[in-house]
């Protein structure tokens, strides 16, 4: 009996009294004399009213057996007594009253029989006995039925919540069954089993979507459906799970039986003796995923070819992250996550304030937009500043606060532009100071050049100007910030006799300053080797070296050597210097602040120049595809 439940040694007693007393002359204690109690009258007031007492609570077909086995329990445990009245079950319908939850309803009844058929007879049994002691306690009319009828129904109430939960639960399952019966028709879901060993024994609707039969797909078989670049891979990853008995989560790509590959996924756990899986589509995940990736790579390129780098930055957390770095040349900064102060650090000092105030003004809501270009730390190929223009713009607030919590944007290296304007603006001033020193030079010519034979100062006239002329081109070719000074030695010796020069010395970016005052020099020099030296004779030669003498720095020369060899017999001029070393004169030490040595050996003119290299050698990188052109070609023979 559960606790709390009467016990039936104790109560027996005083039920027998008070139903027994009035018939005390004929109830025996003796289980043989039950007939002769059948016999006399008072037998028939006993049964009466045993029966009423019976009929009291309602009952069910379903709980015959379970009442009778109380029963005989009951007379079992008490042999002297024989207990007969009509157990016929009346109406089904729920009684007033303490013990109104001892009535079965037919669901409840049949839930025995359906659901529990195993424990059928115990449940059934004891309900039978609850039913038995409430009724005979109503019947008395004993002070204990209150309290058994409370109990009953405690114990009913507690079996109808369980049937209930079962019966939800048991809803759930069928909807379940139905979604994945559903999904395996559809293809889009197979379930499969495998023994102990990991072997496929069966898989729902496999047949269906590969092709491949039952039979050929039992053991290791479905393996073949797999596309060869799956195969090892996931041959070796169930061949581990196998030997393990760790659960498995892959995907690999299955023939359909229409031919095409199709990506799935398989998941398989072993559970006792055997393994159970589940095989689920995820072909047109894969192909979103794939089409994202490419969809990816593209905008990557178009980045990249437009030399863009994409950011975003949230200040509420002050985290920035570079989507895409395409310049690993520009530190601004280098790593793809950063803080503000980490990139306002790669910032150039003098526009921090700048760029930091635009970017807090449109944090604040005072700006709409972000835009700025300003200088960023350049590591490559050698340390310096790059010009970057970035443009950004609010694409997230808080919905609560409106507080800006993303920007987003895009930076762009314009170094190049950047550089192009400063050449564009150098170009128009050096124009402007070109043109004013290409008049000053040609009135110093026309002062300088004789006067005495008109034919011969017009020539002399037109050549040096033509000399000029020249040099302006060739600034205007390196867009007026320097010249080769190879090129230019190579147009101003072009009057003298193809084969008689030599050119032989290192690339050298001269100065824009100084290009022209060094081709008035180159003519001087060559005009009168083609008068009266080495280039007026057919075997005459002339050498034209030029080098870079010290280390870099104020006190660096640049060294320049003319000589002449095989021309006609010279000698020292007397005192009076002609008009061609006075015009180098002025040349190389007022303007160029060099000096100038001239030796006149009988085999021919040595002329030895020194120029500061500060005055007259650019740092500008120019002309580099002429530069490899002539250094391919070599240096001029004689």
């Amino acid at each position: 009996m559960n606790r709390g439940a009467p016990n039936f040694r104790a109560l027996f007693p005083v039920v027998l009294a008070a139903v027994a007393l009035p018939l005390a002359a004929t109830l025996f204690w003796d289980a043989g004399e039950s007939a002769r109690l059948r016999a006399g009258g008072d037998l028939a007031r006993l049964e009466a009213g045993l029966r009423a007492l019976a009929e009291s609570p309602t009952l069910t077909p379903d709980d015959r057996a379970g009442l009778e086995r109380g029963i005989q329990e009951l007379a079992s445990q008490f042999p002297g007594i024989a207990i007969h009245f009509d157990r016929t079950p009346q109406a089904a319908g729920q009684q007033n009253g303490p013990a109104r939850l001892v009535v079965w309803a037919p669901a409840v009844a049949g839930a025995f029989t359906a659901e529990l058929p195993q424990d059928r007879p115990s449940a059934a049994g004891a309900f039978g006995r609850l039913g038995l002691t409430v009724a005979l306690l109503l019947g008395l009319g004993l002070g204990l039925a209150a309290w058994l009828g409370w109990w009953a129904d405690r114990l009913c109430r507690a079996h109808a919540t369980v049937e209930a939960e079962r019966d939800q639960a048991l809803t759930r399952l069928d909807e379940t069954e139905r979604r994945r019966q559903a999904l395996s028709q559809a293809g889009s879901l197979m379930l499969w089993r495998g023994d102990a060993e990991g072997r496929v024994l069966e898989a729902e609707g496999w047949a269906t979507l590969t092709g491949q039969a039952e039979a050929a797909l039992r053991g290791d078989g479905w393996l073949d459906m797999l596309h060869p670049a799956d195969q090892a891979r996931t041959t070796h990853a169930w061949a581990g799970a196998r030997r393990s008995g760790e659960p498995i989560d892959i995907e690999f790509r299955l023939r359909t039986a229409a031919g095409a590959w199709h990506w799935v996924r398989c998941r398989a756990v072993r559970a006792g003796s055997e393994w159970v899986g589940l095989v689920e589509d995820v072909h047109e995940r894969r192909q979103a995923l794939t089409e994202l990736a490419e969809r990816q790579e593209k905008l990557r390129l178009a980045v990249a070819a437009a030399r863009l780098t994409s950011w975003e930055y949230d200040p509420v957390a002050d985290r920035g992250t570079r989507i895409s770095r395409t310049d690993e040349a520009v530190d601004a900064p280098t790593a793809p996550s950063f803080t503000l102060t980490d990139w306002v650090d790669a910032v150039h000092p003098e526009d921090r304030m700048q760029v930091l105030a635009r970017l807090q003004e449109v944090i604040a809501g005072e700006a709409g937009d972000f835009a700025a270009e300003f200088r960023v730390r350049r590591r490559l190929p050698a340390e310096g500043w790059s010009w970057v223009a970035s443009q950004g713009a609010v694409t997230q607030r808080d919905p609560v606060s409106g507080r800006v919590v993303r920007l987003s944007g895009i930076s762009r290296d314009v170094s190049e532009r950047r550089e192009a304007e400063q050449r564009r603006i150098l170009l128009a001033r050096e124009v402007d100071h070109r043109a004013k020193n290409v008049l000053a030079v040609v009135q110093s010519v026309l002062r300088l050049t004789r006067r005495d034979q008109p034919e011969s100062y017009m020539a002399a006239v037109e050549a040096r100007v033509a000399a000029l002329a020249r040099a302006h081109t060739l600034l205007a070719e390196e867009g007026w910030v320097g010249a080769d000074f190879g090129m230019l030695a190579e147009r101003e010796l072009a009057l003298c006799p193809p084969g008689s020069t030599r050119l032989e010395g290192p690339p050298l970016a001269i100065a824009a300053g100084a290009v022209q005052p060094l081709a008035m020099v180159l003519h001087e020099l060559a005009t009168n080797a083609a008068r009266h030296g080495a280039a007026s004779v057919p075997e005459g030669r002339i050498s034209l070296t030029w080098r870079l003498e010290g280390p870099a720095g104020p006190e660096q020369q640049l060294r320049l050597d003319w000589i002449e060899r095989g021309g006609p017999r010279v000698k020292e001029p007397g005192g009076r210097r002609g008009f061609g070393t006075r015009m180098l004169e002025a040349v190389l030490r007022g303007q160029l602040g060099g000096a100038l040595a001239l030796h006149w050996p009988p085999e021919g003119l040595e002329c030895r120049i020194s120029l500061p290299a500060t005055r007259v050698v650019s740092t500008e990188n120019l002309g580099p595809l002429r530069r490899a052109a002539r250094a391919q070609a070599g240096p001029a023979s004689p």
